[in-house]
């Protein structure tokens, strides 16, 4: 059964098979002053005095044929801020990769919408970003829509006013942040190298900040939920200053607290609550079994410390809609000081459990002894470093094409998030090493190979 298509892949193959309708408007306008900002490792950052940008606009079909705009032939490089006008139906589908670029490295190959409001506010940027000479962004709305991409000058500020990619070094100063989005926004959060270490919403109502350090060449990336009615096409970031963390990542690493044998009965969780391990559930390792009153088109369940930020998630779904099973979905290793929270979509709803405040029991955890894991194939799990899996310094491989989300994380935050479709094995290698007390989920329709190389 193949589990989870994802829109990024799909977007592609359309294109691939279409063609991409392309239509470019060339201006001639001279190029903008060179910036004072050049300082920094550079990530997609390849002319920051924008020497060679220049304006290009690109009509979308109504139909909502993708086009597709290569950097370096249909735009030159340079730093860009996306304007919109037009008349959308909906979300503006933006695709955003370099060829040739190891899936390991999310930042490469991105997914994200603009909000069709953005149309609300046509001399506001809806997205800024680094365009590349071997870059493709492609894009596709229903109702049609015309994008400028008009060159930006850089400068380095405290805070983030627009969406889109902000480098730090650059953009803004490195050092360590608590961040917070004036209106829900989906944020990421990358490493220099193009890695991934947070992915979630911001801006929700009374949601704690996210703390993060950003040294030179980090990215910060976000885009307004797109129909979301709290959110704005206008959403801002705070980066509020915070102190640099003291604890090495050995003090940051989860104790384990479970037996290695199985005991107690099934625990049944819901929507609507958040679960304590140590209090409304026992330490130790657990199967998840869905016992919903009805089929689920989804199932996620999350790890976390505090409600501010996923540290392991498992999500199941079907890329065809179809139910999913009901059985063994999962091996989950929890300790003390964790928290749990779970929700679930029946089959041809249109919201979740969660969202429709329903309080039944969508899954249990049963008991399990504790499993003897394989590095050389796991499947959908949370382990923890030393006890489940040796720590050391690993080869991650995908094996065959499907869906892999590899999250590795202590009890303060997403060390490593590798996050990819599968197409070859040479093209989904990755090195990342594993710290005693550190848990790693592997969410995935096939199996994740580590080979310990250290």
């Amino acid at each position: 059964m193949r589990i989870r298509s994802i829109m990024a892949l799909a977007l592609a193959s359309l294109c691939a098979a279409s063609g991409c309708g392309l239509q470019a408007t060339l201006n001639s306008e001279p190029a903008p002053s060179p910036s004072t900002t050049d300082d920094g490792p550079k990530m997609k950052v390849e002319d920051r005095g924008n020497r060679k940008a220049r304006q290009r606009s690109f009509d979308l079909p109504q139909d909502g044929k993708p086009v597709r705009i290569d950097g370096g032939t249909d735009i030159p490089p340079g730093r860009y801020g996306i304007f919109v006008s037009g008349s959308p139906q909906e979300p503006i589908n933006v695709l955003d990769s370099r060829p040739d670029v190891s899936e390991a490295r999310p930042f490469y190959s991105q997914n994200f919408e603009i909000p069709q409001t953005a149309v609300s506010a046509p001399n506001v940027a809806a997205y800024t970003l680094d365009v590349s000479e071997d870059e493709r962004i492609t894009v596709n709305v229903k109702g049609g829509a015309k994008l400028l991409f008009r060159p930006q000058m850089t400068s380095k500020r405290d805070g983030i006013a627009f969406p889109g990619e902000w480098v730090a070094g650059v953009d803004f100063p490195a050092g360590s942040y608590k961040i917070k989005a004036s209106s829900p926004s989906m944020t990421r959060i990358y490493k220099a190298d193009g890695s991934r270490t947070f992915r979630g919403v911001l801006g929700r109502k009374d949601e704690a900040p996210v703390r993060q350090r950003f040294d030179d060449g980090d990215v910060l990336a976000y885009n307004p939920i797109a129909g979301d009615p709290s959110s704005a096409p206008t959403a801002n970031i705070t980066l509020a200053k915070a102190s640099d963390a003291t604890a090495s990542p050995s003090s940051l690493g989860w104790k384990d607290t479970a037996p290695k044998r199985a005991g107690g009965s099934a625990i049944p969780l819901n929507s609507k609550d958040t679960y304590q391990v140590g209090n409304r559930i026992p330490p130790g390792y657990y199967k998840i079994q869905v016992v919903a009153p009805e089929q689920l088109a989804s199932l996620t369940f999350t790890m976390h410390k505090d409600r501010s930020q996923a540290l392991g998630r498992i999500l199941v779904e079907n890329s065809d809609r179809s139910a999913i099973p009901r059985e063994n979905l999962a091996d989950v290793h929890l300790v003390s000081g964790q928290s749990v929270n779970v929700d679930a979509k029946a089959l041809n709803a249109g919201a979740s459990y969660h969202q429709q405040g329903r309080g039944e029991p969508v899954l249990q955890l049963v008991p399990a002894d504790k499993p003897k894991a394989d590095v050389a194939k796991l499947t959908r799990s949370s382990l923890l470093v030393g006890s489940d899996v040796p720590e050391g310094t690993y080869e991650v491989t995908v094996t065959e094409r499907g869906y892999y989300d590899v999250m590795v994380s202590n009890s303060a935050e997403i060390t490593y998030w590798f996050t990819n479709i599968g197409r070859t094995r040479n093209e989904n290698t990755a090195t990342i090493e594993l710290r005693k007390g550190e848990f790693i989920t592997t969410d995935t329709n096939s199996y994740v190979q580590l080979v310990k190389v250290k």
